[in-house]
């Protein structure tokens, strides 16, 4: 990403190396490219309350770029979301594009995953 395109208050950081809490986590054209669930465990721990997520829609296309390990649908992210916490409240496609938007919220900000691992 070109940095000059970054606003003010804005953080640009690497998903693995988040050590602090923030309230909004925004990521596009990324998550077809890693392990998503390493990712969620992240988003989980750091991501306060609102989580957005930019993928492309599956195609045969999706295949020519070579670092693409996962295509997603919309459900697939919501499902995603789900399972790590955070409730999706919009989606849609995003047209003229062959990309989706899904947008999730935290549902308890103060229990995670790891949480219930604590308690059991």
């Amino acid at each position: 990403m070109d940095d000059r395109n970054i606003k003010k208050g804005i953080v640009k950081k690497d998903y693995r190396k988040i050590e602090k809490h923030y309230d909004c986590c925004f990521n596009s054209q990324f998550i077809e490219h890693i392990n998503a669930f390493k990712f969620m465990d992240v988003m989980e721990k750091y991501c306060d309350r609102i989580l957005i997520t930019i993928t492309t829609k599956p195609c045969k296309r999706f295949w020519d770029t070579p670092d693409h390990i996962r295509p997603y649908t919309r459900k697939a992210i919501k499902r995603l979301y789900q399972s790590y916490n955070f409730k999706p409240i919009f989606s849609m496609n995003l047209f003229p594009t062959r990309s989706f938007i899904v947008i999730g919220e935290k549902r308890n900000p103060n229990h995670t995953k790891s949480d219930k691992k604590k308690t059991k």
